[in-house]
């Protein structure tokens, strides 16, 4: 038996949206001290894109029953992207693209102007105040 995958969608309060087994594609990266990104397809009539928002949370779970796998969560991103397209014979999809949780590390920009007191500059402070 072949390995099962779920999608599991959850809004910005933690709650569960949705659970999906009926993607087109799903396609994920996990990378050491890196955030990774998910990114999965849906037919574009799909209801569980309306439970999708912007930072909502996704998980991919994974098992395999023949290795004796239960269900596990592999990856988890933060539903960021999405991309709505129509091929030439008229059919439309739906892609999402969820970086790792670790992207939010990469978002703060913490840019005070030089010679700012306690911010940019720090005279005769302890060095564990300055960290």
């Amino acid at each position: 038996m072949a390995t099962l995958y779920q999608l599991r969608i959850y809004n910005r309060s933690g709650v569960l949206r949705a659970v999906l087994t009926d993607f087109v594609y799903l396609s994920y990266v996990k990378e050491v001290n890196a955030a990774g990104l998910l990114e999965f397809q849906l037919r574009a009539d799909h209801p569980a894109i309306l439970e999708l928002e912007l930072d909502g949370q996704v998980e991919v779970w994974r098992a395999n029953p023949a290795l004796g796998l239960d269900w596990y969560t592999d990856f988890i991103g933060l539903f960021r992207y999405e991309r709505r397209s129509a091929d030439s014979d008229g059919r439309t999809s739906y892609v999402a693209r969820c970086p790792g949780v670790l992207s939010l590390l990469g978002r703060a920009i913490v840019a005070y102007s030089s010679e700012t007191a306690n911010r940019s500059e720090f005279t005769s402070d302890p060095a564990e105040t300055v960290v």
